[in-house]
């Protein structure tokens, strides 16, 4: 059986046409597997030493791209820019410090909540035990200037707290979602999920504990619906049992936690490997990585309506998944996923569709990029704007880059 790669550039953009033949799926006999993928590869905003990008969408299709860059002296500077034109703006300078803890899995967030903006970065508070603080910034502007930072929690104890999830609230204040260690200061071993509702002047309206016993360091994944504010992450009992679960924002109070789907993966530290969440009208969907009984697989589940049961879940990779998911809607009955997957020798970034419309038809598995499995390139982004699908993605090396691109929808099926 053949396999061929074929690399054409045009201008300053990569196409890629990429022939890939793949194991069978657990779950799936008949995958089609994709035959030819456009990448259009975007010049990136950031410098050399850049790493750990994200990408937010508001509500009116404006694309963010924030990311870190870092200089011989270990200052660390936070930048965003715009896509204008499927081109990225200048970059804009947030904030800059020389003890910010700067991590492959725990990195800054960026939303918009009215004419505001707010981001995170961590504060080292104690290297001998790795501990670290969340601070917030808020830009009242969208984003032309920044406020000073500050510290979102107050509990000041010596431990973790990180893996920042931030949403709209309404247009003068937002919903944040953390992990907390702060437990971990009286000797317990349990690492706690919260939320607090913050002005925009940066001043606590009300702060919730979520779950008292998660997983230490999945990153946490929320969504704004009408219907009020999902959170997903990787929860964490008393056998060790570490599987994805979400909790949900109704008129002013949070449901208890309930499972997404019970993989029972028993594993006695953090898979570092959270889950993404998106929604569509009333139809709900999350994204996860699962090693359950030694079988590493990405899965898929939905459910209609807000707070209800989600459907059994569909395995989405072919070969053998690294997980770091993404995933958005793209139309009212199809999703689509990415996550970094491997063979023997090369990791890559895959993406592929799946109907949501109760078939839970698969679509052909696309090849979005090569790339360096290790931590250091961190969790590859992905949103929907218009009819495309950006990526962002850090490179490792000496000197670490980010990579952004994008592939046309109509390219997926």
């Amino acid at each position: 059986m053949l396999t061929k790669i074929k690399y054409v550039f045009i201008g300053l953009g990569l196409l890629l046409f990429s022939c890939e033949n793949s194991e069978k799926n657990n779950s799936d006999e008949n995958i089609p597997v994709k035959l030819e993928a456009i990448i259009q590869e975007l010049k990136s905003p950031a410098k050399m030493s850049s790493s750990v990008p994200n990408l937010f969408i508001n509500k009116k299709g404006k694309a963010y791209l924030s990311w870190t860059e870092s200089n011989e002296n270990e200052k660390f500077t936070l930048y965003f820019s715009t896509l204008i034109n499927d081109n990225w703006e200048q970059a804009i300078k947030i904030a800059e410090g020389t003890n910010w803890v700067v991590n492959w899995a725990d990195f800054p967030s960026l939303t918009q909540f009215g004419t505001n903006l707010v981001t995170n970065v961590l504060i080292e508070t104690d290297p001998e035990t790795f501990a670290y603080d969340v601070q917030l910034i808020i830009s009242n502007d969208n984003g032309k200037t920044w406020n000073a930072p500050f510290v979102l929690h107050n509990d000041k104890t010596k431990t973790e707290h990180g893996f920042v999830s931030l949403v709209p609230y309404n247009d003068n204040s937002f919903m944040v979602i953390w992990l907390d260690g702060r437990k971990y200061a009286t000797g317990e071993d349990e690492m706690t999920l919260r939320a607090a509702i913050i002005s925009q002047e940066g001043k606590i309206i009300e702060e919730f504990i979520l779950d008292e016993r998660v997983c230490d360091c999945c990153s946490t994944n929320a969504i704004k619906t009408n219907d009020g504010i999902a959170v997903v992450y990787r929860n964490r009992d008393e056998n060790e049992e570490r599987d994805m679960s979400i909790v949900y924002f109704k008129d002013n109070k949070w449901t208890a936690p309930q499972l997404v789907f019970k993989d029972s993966w028993i594993i006695a530290g953090c898979p570092v490997n959270g889950a993404a969440i998106d929604a569509n009208k009333n139809q709900l969907g999350v994204a996860w990585f699962t090693e359950a009984e030694d079988r590493p697989a990405v899965k898929f589940a939905f459910a209609d309506g807000f707070g209800n049961d989600f459907n059994i879940p569909t395995t989405i990779n072919t070969t053998t998944p690294v997980g770091r998911v993404d995933f958005c809607y793209i139309d009212d009955e199809t999703a689509v996923i990415s996550w970094m997957e491997g063979d023997k020798t090369t990791t890559y970034l895959k993406v592929r569709t799946i109907n949501t419309d109760g078939t839970n038809q698969l679509g052909e598995v696309l090849t979005v990029t090569e790339m360096n499995g290790g931590r250091a390139v961190g969790f590859p982004k992905m949103v929907k704007k218009d009819n495309q699908l950006y990526f962002t993605w850090t490179v490792s090396g000496n000197k670490s880059t980010i990579k952004t691109a994008t592939i046309s929808i109509s390219n997926l099926n």
